[in-house]
Order: C-alpha cells, then structure tokens, then sequence
C-alpha cells in the first residue's frame, strides 16, 4: 500500500503554505496610492514639474523599503519542520507490520542535515528528486542514516520500507446466519481515531478507538436500496478530514467522486484498486511508528505525523449456515471488455450501449471458503433515460423492470443450475425503442450505480478434514 504517485501533492497538503494574510499587501497598495495622491494634490502649481516626479520615485523607494519590513515582521516565525506521514498494514492476531514510511523535512536554514532511522528492519527506498543532494547513505546496526544537503524552505522527502511491530491491535469477525459481527480491541499505545471496517467494497464507520477500548458492530443483511457506506461519520470535513479522505482515494477508488472522463483502465492501479475485495479493519493514528532523529545546524525543531494502519481480521464461524453481507463476495470482471464502462466498487456508466453482454462473477470470499451459496439477492441502481437493462443469470433472464433500482431476490432455480461457489451476470445494456436512432439518444448516458449481492451460504467440509 503505498502512495505513488499522489505522494508530492499529499506532504504538500500536510504541509500547508505558510503565508502573509491577504491584509497586508492591500493595506500597502491602499497606502501608496493614497500617499501618491496627495502628493501630487499638494504639488499642483509649483514650476519645476521634475521636482515632482522625483518626489514620487523617492516615495516608491521609501514604500518599498518599508513594504519589505513589514513582510518580514509578519511572516511566521520560521523552523525547521518534519511531516511523516505513513502506512502500515498486518494481519490480526500478528504484531508484525509492513510500513511504507514518507518522511520530509522542511529546513529552517541551508547546510548538511542528517536523518537517523533507529529501526533495523526498515530501509530506505531510492526515489528520484529533481534537485536533491545527497552526500552520503549508509545503514548501520541501528537502522539506515541518510546526510544531505538541506535547502531553506525546500521539502526533502525519504521513502522507507519494512516492518514495524505493533502489539495489542485485533479483529477478530464472525460470521453467522443473521449478521457478520466484528469485535475490535485496541491494547496499543496509540489511540485510533475515525476508524472503519473495509468489508469488501462496502465501507462501516467505527468511530474513535481509545486505548484499552473494545467495539463491537454487526453488519446485517440489507433491507432496502441504500445502506451505511462511508469512512466517517461527519459529513463536514475540517482540513484534517480533507487529508485523510485524499489519501483513503489514492488507496481506494471511489467512482462517486470520479468523472466520467476518469477511466480506471487509465489510472495508476486503477482496475486493481477497483475491483478489491479484501477486508480490513482500519484507523488513523497521529504519531510516527518509527524511532527518528534529525540533525539540523540550528533553530528550532516541530514535528507532525499521521499513518493509516490496517489489518486483516481472523475469520471465525458460528454456525455452518453464514451470512456474506452486501458487498462483501469477491467481484470478477473475467471479459475485457467490461472495462470500459467500469468506475470502480461496483459502479459502470457510459454514453453508447455495450457492444456485448457484460459479464460480472460474484465468487464466496477467501475467508468463507469451502462454501456454496444457498440464497442470494441481487442490489442495483440503474439509471437512464434512453437506455434499459436487461440481467441474464445463467440461460435465465431476470424478470426485471426497464429501469431496475431496488431489492431483488435471485430465483432457486437460477441459483441450483450453475457453480455453487460463485454467481455469473451477463448484463446487456441497450437502447430504448424511442431513442434507437443514435443520433436521437446522442448526448444520453446510462448509470449504473450499483451491482451487489448479498448471499446466504453454508460451509462446505474441507478436503483434509
């Protein structure tokens, strides 16, 4: 889980900009040409007009002098600063995490700086930057130490890779026949804040996870259109807020906050990021998980750190009968040609009909496997105005309206005649019979919001057992 190639633009926004308020250049410009002005009121009428002119370009001078004061006497005060900002991902009950680590330094003043990782299975990763200088690189027993050259008021970032240990973090997520209940347990030394749990391509908010705390939430099954599927709670964002919500797209796609210019097939792990269906639970901590220290030649020093940990819960089972809430079953995409209409979770749109029958899979999750699914229902959200829906499950097309959005059990006998272990839609998106000219339904899109299942499966005996 890294953050390439939103890395720059994300420690920017960390950063800020450290800026004089807009107040004072309008109260300098408002000054002079008042200043100017009476000038040349009071000059009116004297004999020499170069006396005058000499005047202003002496009060320019003077103005910009004093200009640059004060823009000095209210600028911030200037130090050296440090933003790391990482992500650490494990599986539940281990201790051992993989973290990718950026780490930037903003210098106070120009010279050698020296970065000391007191980490030993953490190393530095190569990253090219325009104008950097590193004088030397070295790792030692303690863990790598990097001396460069620092430039006033000029990021430097280090990209670091290992393992890190994070004891008393678990999730542990049992699966029923009425509900997926997720107990979590935080006997870390850092408190969690904004957690979620990622299960599959649906997101649960969890809240504020303190240290010592235990949360417990059950996911049910759906019961109408629309259910909980977001990270947090609010839904007005303070910067902090904007921050985590820009790294949490550069992780995961979110095709509400996509374009339909924004094809995933054009975007950097894109398809991959799209179609995951890994479940995880998550939270943010406000502190560094690596031992750092910063050598500067003077001034003070400030630091700020925000990571994104993850796990992978453990898996357990209540009974042999179990739950797989909305959208937690592994989605495929096995034809190629689906892809262009595809924006990520289980959101597809486009101007122009398919040329083909879409095929989207629905396969029982790692976790809950051996498994077969015994009942399932279908969730979607089609909209359009020129276009209809038609689904085929199997050899049997699904009696469906025109234009479907809602609930929609999946009939047995569709369920019995194919795989049991994974569920096969051919979607057929095509004109209506109004707008079967193409110039007629030119500008006209089609929007499906969602296509999820919700599936009642039952465990099936392992081959070993």
């Amino acid at each position: 889980a890294r953050l390439e190639p939103f890395a720059s633009s994300i420690i920017e926004q960390f950063a800020g900009r450290r800026v004089v308020g807009l107040w004072l250049p309008i109260v300098i410009i408002a000054a002079y040409f008042t200043v100017i002005w009476l000038f040349i009121r009071r000059s009116k009428g004297r004999a020499v007009a170069e006396i005058r002119w000499i005047g202003v370009c002496a009060t320019a001078i003077a103005f910009t002098g004093t200009s640059y004061a004060l823009v000095l006497a209210s600028s911030p005060t200037t130090t050296s600063d440090v933003f790391d900002i990482w992500i650490a991902r494990g599986t539940s009950p281990s201790h051992s995490l993989a973290v990718a680590d950026y780490l930037s330094m903003l210098p106070a003043t120009r010279g050698e700086s020296t970065v000391h990782v007191k980490n030993r299975q953490v190393q530095v990763v190569p990253t090219p930057e325009p104008g950097a200088t590193v004088v030397d690189s070295s790792v030692h027993y303690q863990g790598p130490s990097v001396r460069y050259q620092a430039e006033k008021a000029r990021i430097r970032t280090l990209a670091l890779d290992g393992q890190v240990a994070l004891p008393g973090l678990s999730a542990r997520a049992t699966a029923r026949p009425d509900a997926l209940v997720v107990e979590l347990e935080n006997q870390s030394s850092y408190d969690l804040d904004n957690a979620f749990f990622k299960l599959g391509r649906r997101v649960v908010p969890v809240g504020p996870l303190a240290r010592h705390e235990r949360k417990s939430i059950d996911i049910g099954p759906a019961t109408g259109p629309d259910v909980v599927d977001r990270y947090e709670s609010d839904q007005i964002l303070d910067s902090a807020g904007r921050l985590r919500h820009t790294i949490l797209r550069t992780l995961f796609v979110d095709p509400s906050l996509q374009s339909d210019e924004e094809f995933l097939t054009k975007s950097y792990r894109g398809a991959e990021q799209g179609t995951s269906s890994d479940s995880l639970f998550a939270g943010w901590i406000n502190r560094s998980l690596l031992d750092v220290s910063w050598s500067q030649p003077e001034g003070a020093t400030t630091s700020r750190a925000l990571g994104l940990v993850a796990i992978e819960p453990e898996w357990e089972f209540g009974e042999s009968r179990f739950l797989v809430p909305r959208g937690g079953m592994t989605m495929r995409l096995p034809e190629r040609g689906v892809m262009q209409f595809y924006f990520g979770r289980s959101a597809f749109r486009g101007d122009q009909p398919a040329s083909s029958s879409l095929g989207i899979e629905f396969v029982v999750p790692p976790w809950a496997q051996p498994a077969e699914i015994e009942q399932a229902t279908l969730f979607l959200k089609f909209s359009a105005q020129a276009y209809r829906l038609v689904v085929n499950l199997g050899n049997e097309r699904l009696s469906l309206p025109e234009v479907p959005s809602g609930r929609f059990p999946l009939p047995a006998s569709a369920l019995a005649s194919r795989d049991p272990r994974a569920i096969k839609f051919q979607l057929v998106v095509e004109p209506t019979t109004e707008f079967a000219d193409k110039r007629v339904r030119q500008g006209h899109r089609w929007t499906l919001r969602e296509f999820e299942v919700e599936c009642l499966c039952r465990r099936l005996p392992k081959e070993d057992d």
